[in-house]
């Protein structure tokens, strides 16, 4: 049997089915995160399949895990320190399978990674919305106040060091980290935040839209003579760097542009600061998508874009980039980031690194890239078709 421990995330619902594709639903039951309907977002998750939800309480998961037969796999999506120390606290000997999401290995410990995760401006900002702040400014009858803030400022960071080692205990349990094939950097970096990690490297694919975008129609591709559209980031997260791609931008793209920008989902703060900032400083080249889109909806419009600016340092919108793709549309990325590391491993060629973005005739690089369409989807296909991802599915929960 195998136990697959998800979040609500409607994202899910398409991994579930394909558990059923491959009639294997008698051998795999999905225990999901939470209680049913506790989580008022708009992307939650809905499906009717059967499934388990587990609660919040810890002695509730940890006995549930103990019932469990020892040969039995866990497959667990989001693996953060509570779901980690109900596994390690359970003293269960099963095999543990987890995705590599990125929040969960790269963002749950407020503060550690900063310096790789954001550039200039946004580390800034982050520290200001998330961690403890020391106004220095204050008059002297108020000097108790700095004081105070500067235990608080300690106790933050104490808790930080804790929270880092409960972690890494967790994540010395792993016995398969799983993600894209071809994709080992992805492991390695996970290795290198985490030492105590020494987890095998296991293949998995979840739906990214390939197959839905294979087929889509799309206007004509940017020749120079009207407005560049332009995606940028994924979310209303401070990971995209929102402020400082927008000032790199403003430096490298034709003066005729507009920047799409999905806010629907994310960080409330960080959404209204940035588009403040974006109101301000682009005008009416600034065209957030603060409302939730259905997936197909969100898709065709993707199919309108003409470049898309994936500016994280780390993995994340790997679904928009791998339908960008599919669609025929250049992407421009950071060049250390692990998801260009592997587009450029499996031969796509029209992946960009992100400075380059100036130096390039982008009605040029619109053009081959919709020319090279049918190309760069012969090589997705091998690895994000539905075939692809069943075989995958098929080699994990072992039909």
């Amino acid at each position: 049997m195998n136990y697959h421990i998800i979040p609500q995330d409607s994202f899910f619902t398409f991994y579930i089915e394909d558990v059923y594709k491959l009639h294997q639903e008698h051998n795999n039951i999905f225990w999901i995160r939470g209680n049913e309907n506790d989580e008022p977002d708009k992307r939650i998750f809905s499906t009717n399949r059967p499934v388990v939800y587990l609660g919040t309480e810890k002695g509730d998961i940890i006995r549930r895990l103990r019932a469990i037969h020892p040969n039995d796999k866990i497959i667990v999506f989001w693996y953060d320190t509570f779901i980690g120390e109900c596994i390690l606290e359970s003293a269960i000997p099963n095999p543990l399978y987890v995705t590599i999401m990125g929040g969960d290995f790269y963002n749950e410990i407020d503060s550690i990674n900063d310096k790789w995760l954001y550039d200039r401006h946004t580390r800034r900002i982050a520290s200001r919305l998330y961690t403890p702040q020391i106004n220095f400014h204050r008059k002297p009858s108020n000097w108790g106040k700095i004081i105070a803030d500067c235990r608080e400022k300690r106790k933050f960071k104490k808790n930080i060091a804790e929270a880092y080692r409960r972690k890494e205990q967790t994540v010395a349990r792993i016995n398969y980290l799983m993600t894209s094939e071809c994709n080992e950097a992805e492991v390695d970096l996970v290795k290198r935040l985490y030492p105590s990690c020494h987890a095998e490297y296991c293949c998995i694919a979840l739906n990214q839209n390939f197959d839905t975008s294979c087929d889509i129609a799309t206007p004509p591709p940017y020749d120079g003579s009207r407005s560049l559209k332009v995606l940028l980031g994924n979310s209303a997260y401070p990971m995209n760097n929102h402020i400082d791609a927008c000032l790199l931008l403003q430096r490298s793209l034709p003066a005729d542009y507009f920047l799409l920008t999905p806010l629907s989902y994310g960080d409330k703060p960080y959404a209204d600061l940035f588009l403040k900032w974006g109101k301000k400083h682009l005008g009416k080249k600034f065209q957030p998508i603060t409302d939730y889109m259905a997936r197909q909806d969100y898709i065709n419009m993707l199919a309108s874009i003409d470049i898309a600016v994936m500016f994280h340092n780390r993995q994340q919108a790997f679904g928009n980039i791998i339908t960008m793709l599919t669609l025929g549309k250049p992407v421009f990325m950071k060049s250390q980031s692990v998801i260009y590391t592997l587009l450029k491993k499996i031969g796509i060629a029209h992946v960009y690194d992100v400075q380059q973005l100036r130096h390039l005739d982008l009605s040029t690089v619109c053009q081959a890239a919709r020319a090279d369409r049918p190309n760069t989807i012969a090589i997705l296909r091998r690895y994000y078709s539905e075939e692809s991802r069943l075989r995958y599915m098929s080699d994990l929960i072992g039909c």
